[in-house]
């Protein structure tokens, strides 16, 4: 691949080897450019980032045609120390469709919030869109019964809860401490996403002795994007969202294992304003 700048275009390799650090998994940047969504990787310990769009000249373009959608490319991208940082190999890790949640929304946060009697979950990082309206049951960790030492069996019970929801055609909305998916036990339940299928709404917050830095979905950011599932962080301690546990503990207890709760709640309603990342659980 060769990075060296055509007549008026900027210098992409000058970029490259500036660097920054990046978030979200490794994922170093990302760029659009028609119809592509290009992302840029950690490539051992050789940091970089696109921080503008520039085409990546590759037959992509035919692939786009073959599946008649958007694409989203995630690739390593490793400079040559022959060509003094002009050319590079490009190396594909993923090629995949880019997700719609759609362009209307059809209400405003301030209006949801207004027919809601009651509260249950806010917050200030959601990724989603819309209203979440076809689910009854909250499943949910509280504080009092985490043990980040007992995340295993914690995952174990969410994965046979999820079962018994998905057995009776229903759905629920998640809500428990740390990071979803994690591969490190002590930072969140590691679930798989076979263990959480039937979660049409998964929330994610922090508790005290426990503050963990969100995953903002990135374990499961395929089959969030791709089957329409909100994914809230709630982070109550700087004033970012809350969990009112109470609230949920008032609706009928309809199963109580070692860890999780289950909670019947009618008229249970999601909303997720994707402009400004807001979202708001209520009934």
């Amino acid at each position: 691949m060769d990075l060296s700048p055509e007549s008026g275009e900027p210098d992409l390799a000058a970029d490259l080897r500036h660097g920054a650090r990046g978030v979200m998994g490794g994922c170093l940047g990302s760029v659009s450019h028609d119809g592509f969504e290009v992302r840029l990787v950690r490539r051992q310990t050789r940091e970089f980032r696109l921080n503008r769009r520039e085409r990546v000249r590759t037959g992509l373009a035919d692939r786009q045609l073959e599946v008649a959608v958007a694409l989203a490319v995630e690739f390593a991208l490793d400079l040559l120390p022959s060509s003094s940082g002009r050319k590079a190999a490009l190396k594909l890790l993923q090629v995949r469709p880019v997700a719609s949640f759609g362009d209307a929304q059809a209400a405003d946060m301030e209006t949801v919030r207004a027919g809601l009697s009651t509260e249950l979950v806010s917050s200030e990082s959601a990724l989603g869109n819309g209203f979440f309206t076809e689910s009854s049951f909250i499943v949910v960790i509280p504080p009092d019964s985490f043990d980040k030492m007992e995340t295993g069996r914690m995952a174990a019970e969410i994965s046979e809860i999820n079962s018994r929801i998905q057995a009776e055609g229903e759905s629920y909305f998640l809500i428990g401490p740390g990071r979803w998916g994690s591969s490190i036990p002590t930072l969140g339940v590691p679930v798989a996403w076979t263990d959480i299928s039937a979660a049409r709404m998964v929330v994610e917050y922090g508790m005290d002795g426990f503050r963990i830095d969100p995953s903002q979905g990135t374990h499961f950011f395929q089959n969030i994007t791709s089957l329409g599932v909100g994914y809230l962080s709630v982070d109550s301690y700087a004033g970012k969202g809350d969990v009112f546990f109470e609230k949920i503990a008032s609706f009928e207890c309809v199963f109580k294992g070692s860890f999780a709760r289950v909670y019947r709640i009618p008229g249970l309603t999601g909303f997720i304003d994707r402009n400004k990342g807001l979202a708001v659980i209520g009934a």
